[in-house]
């Protein structure tokens, strides 16, 4: 309101429906993830990278990475990957333990 005047209280989206964008738009990209894991015709390589943030707080990042080629050629290989599945921040330390819980119950604490 400061940086634009003329900008009304009701121009402004309420948070819970910011929420309810965000949690579709979510949602949407889980739909294409499942889709897209359907269509890779071998295996598939998840890694998990945790790390510490400068100001100290832990993070895990789980990330899907395959080999991709044409049918007809399967020389023509190349490494593909699905970039960043999850991203959260862990509790406590990023010991094994705790990313190993993060990823058996993730969304949840």
């Amino acid at each position: 309101m400061y940086q634009r005047p003329a900008t009304k209280e009701s121009d402004i989206p309420h948070r819970t429906k910011l929420r309810e964008e965000i949690v579709e738009k979510a949602k949407v990209a889980i739909d294409r993830l499942k889709e897209h894991f359907k269509s890779i015709p071998g295996c598939v390589s998840i890694t998990f990278d945790a790390w510490t943030s400068k100001s100290y707080d832990p993070f895990l990042a789980i990330t899907a990475h395959y080999v991709d080629s044409p049918k007809d050629a399967p020389q023509d290989w190349e490494l593909a990957s699905l970039k960043v599945l999850a991203f959260e921040q862990l509790n406590g330390r990023h010991t094994g333990w705790s990313a190993s819980c993060r990823v058996r119950m993730p969304g949840k604490h």
